[in-house]
């Protein structure tokens, strides 16, 4: 384990919750939609849920703070490999089993209800104009797994498996719980609730399939199946 020569700290630990608390702050107050339209003052005016190119910001913001600069940090500061926190193809059969066994499940029992009621109508999609047409839906969605697989890798990779082995899997994956569930404040009260459990849930298959990719598959699909749902349902 990587050390500093200053009593106790740990250099690993302490890189890793320092950082992960200055980005979590910086995405959240610079790097969504509104901060956009309040930046650059475009066109969009305050309207952040019908402007695309403020989404976009928001898409590649998420690249920027929660893939990136951790790589960065990974790499030239912990000196370790990428593949280490869980940007490796791991359990192959056990992650693609996982994903065609839940996303159904929650599709069907948890999605499609939430998408009938006004509090996820309101909030989704993240950009109203989504359903305009099909290729846009299309567009969208594309670009809207940039988001997914930068929350995976920020909060299933960089903390859950960055932490693991210091603090032990159950509560690095209470760790990266946490804060994954604070980031979902002002969303829908049932999404801050199911987060809470997601953050289990994902942190459990991230550990036991020894890779993120299959965990951001599965809340991709979850998101994209809350937006058509919606749309045209």
């Amino acid at each position: 384990m990587n050390k500093l020569n200053i009593g106790k700290i740990e250099l690993k630990p302490s890189v890793i919750l320092l950082s992960a608390s200055i980005l979590l702050v910086i995405f959240k107050y610079y790097g969504y939609p509104q901060s956009f339209v309040s930046i650059f003052h475009t066109a969009c005016g305050v309207d952040s849920k019908h402007c695309f190119p403020a989404h976009t910001y928001f898409f590649l913001c998420s690249v920027l703070l929660l893939i990136l600069i951790p790589f960065i940090l990974i790499k030239y500061v912990l000196k370790e490999k990428i593949s280490d926190y869980g940007f490796k193809k791991g359990d192959f059969k056990f992650g693609i089993t996982s994903f065609l066994i839940l996303f159904p499940l929650i599709a069907l029992v948890m999605i499609l209800p939430s998408s009938r009621m006004p509090q996820f109508k309101a909030e989704y999609p993240l950009f109203a104009l989504a359903g305009k047409t099909f290729s846009l839906v299309l567009l969208y969605e594309l670009i809207y797994g940039l988001y997914y697989i930068s929350w995976e890798f920020f909060f299933r990779g960089y903390l859950l498996f960055g932490l693991k082995d210091v603090f032990g899997e159950w509560n690095a994956i209470l760790i990266q719980t946490l804060p994954s569930v604070l980031m979902h404040i002002g969303k829908p009260d049932g999404e801050i609730l199911a987060s809470i459990a997601a953050g289990i849930l994902f942190g459990k298959l991230a550990l036991r399939g020894k890779s993120i990719y299959y965990v951001f598959l599965l809340h991709w699909f979850i998101g994209i199946a809350m937006d058509l749902f919606i749309l045209y349902l």
